[in-house]
Parts: structure tokens; C-alpha cells; sequence
């Protein structure tokens, strides 16, 4: 994750960063990562660092992780499956996005449990990013099956930006790329909304296609091999 140009010194920073929140014991991977996140600003990094640590308490992580009994309905709702590993040796993920109806729990009044859910798929994402050696993922969407009912809805996308927010502030540099596909047109009534407020580091990784495979495809296969891609995305004669 250091940069070849930069080594040296980007070691030092991240040797002294260590030194610098040694208080709270987080292993090399997760400074770096934080360090990384506030472009080796140290002070920034320790800040954004110790909010984290905060944040964790302030969830009561533990009892998300090993306690809480997550619903089975949404458990069953948000679909998602790890497909192999990219070129660059990060986990590939596989998110069939338009089947996912987040906007009937949050019309049930079930805000805090999609929060809760979130971070714990955040977590079990991080653990298959450390099992790769902390490389980054690779993750791809499938927006086919989206409807104008899903995403018109002004508190889903506030839901939404708000994962968005919990990945950025508290799982910095986990993500290698998004690479969206078969968008129809009621997805980009969402993007449009949420697209904007996201950081200039975190929209820079994310790349959004319609339902044309010759334009998503070869970008897909510079990622990922064939094998970590879903079948249905590569067709017969890409």
C-alpha cells in the first residue's frame, strides 16, 4: 500500500505515526490505512484514528459482531457474494444491488438495524481484505432489477449516503474500486442525490455503466479475471 516512489519516507511517517497512537494499539495495516486516508498528514490521520476508536465504542462493536441478533429478513434481503480475488490480489466482491429493497425496512421504521447490518458487512468485508493480505477489494454492483419505486424515496438515499459515510470515515482504504453495471435509469434519480456528497477519494474509485457490456467489460477484465467475474456480466462473445 506504500507507494515505490515514495517508500522511504512513507515508512518513516508511518514508523512515527505508530509511536504517535501507540496508546490505543492498532496494528501497522490499520495506521497505514488511516495514514493513508489523510494522505500522510499525521495529525489528520490521528484525529480521524482516535474518532474511529470512539465510533467503536460508541456502537458497542462487540455486541454487533458477537451478540446482535441480526434479522433474518434482511439478512436474506441483502444478498451478497465474495467471487475470488483481482489482479492486484484484493477479495472481489459480487452486490446484486438492484434486488435489494432497502426502502421497505426503512418504510417499516428498521433505520438502526440497516445501520447495524452495515457495519457489521462492513466488518466481515474487512476481515476478507486482511485474509488478502490487506489488499483492497474490488466490488461490482448489479443494478439489474432496480425499479423507480426503490429509489425514489428521499430517506433511502439519506440511508444509503449515510453507509456511504460510515465506509469513508471508518474503513478507509478498503476499497480498490466500484465498478456499477446495468444501471437503468431510475438508479441515477439516487446517484444523483448521493454522487455529490461523497469525498473526491472516494467517487474517483467508483465507475458507473448502463447495460452495455462492450463498454463494462473490459473494464471489469482489467480488475478481475473472468473467473471472479459473474457469467451473466461476461457473455458469449466479450
Amino acid at each position: 500500500m506504500i507507494s515505490e516512489k515514495n517508500s522511504r519516507r512513507e515508512s518513516e511517517i508511518l514508523n512515527e505515526f505508530q509511536k504517535r497512537v501507540s496508546d490505543i494499539q492498532v496494528d501497522e495495516a490499520k495506521c497505514l490505512r488511516f495514514l493513508i486516508a489523510r494522505n500522510f498528514d499525521q495529525g489528520k490521520a490521528e484525529d480521524m484514528l482516535r474518532n474511529h476508536i470512539k465510533w467503536q465504542k460508541d456502537v458497542n462493536l462487540e455486541y454487533l459482531l458477537n451478540g446482535w441478533p441480526a434479522p433474518r429478513d434482511m439478512e436474506d434481503d441483502f444478498k451478497f457474494s465474495f467471487t475470488g480475488t483481482s489482479h492486484n490480489g484484493g477479495p472481489v466482491v459480487w452486490v446484486p444491488g438492484g434486488e435489494w429493497n432497502i426502502r421497505h425496512f426503512v418504510e417499516q421504521g428498521r433505520r438502526d438495524d440497516i445501520m447495524k447490518l452495515t457495519i457489521r458487512t462492513l466488518e466481515y468485508v474487512l476481515e476478507q481484505v486482511k485474509n488478502h493480505g490487506n489488499k483492497p477489494l474490488v466490488a461490482i454492483y448489479g443494478f439489474e432489477g432496480l425499479t423507480y419505486h426503490k429509489v425514489s424515496h428521499f430517506e433511502t438515499s439519506r440511508i444509503v449516503y449515510a453507509g456511504f459515510q460510515l465506509l469513508e470515515q471508518n474503513y478507509p482504504e478498503i476499497l480498490q474500486n466500484v465498478i456499477i453495471v446495468n444501471a437503468p435509469y431510475p438508479f441515477y434519480i439516487a446517484w444523483n442525490i448521493i454522487s455529490p456528497l461523497l469525498s473526491k477519494r472516494t467517487s474517483s474509485k467508483i465507475r458507473v455503466f448502463g447495460p452495455d457490456k462492450k463498454k463494462y467489460v473490459p473494464v471489469l477484465r482489467e480488475l478481475c479475471p473472468d473467473n471472479a467475474i459473474p457469467v451473466s456480466y461476461l457473455g458469449i462473445n466479450t
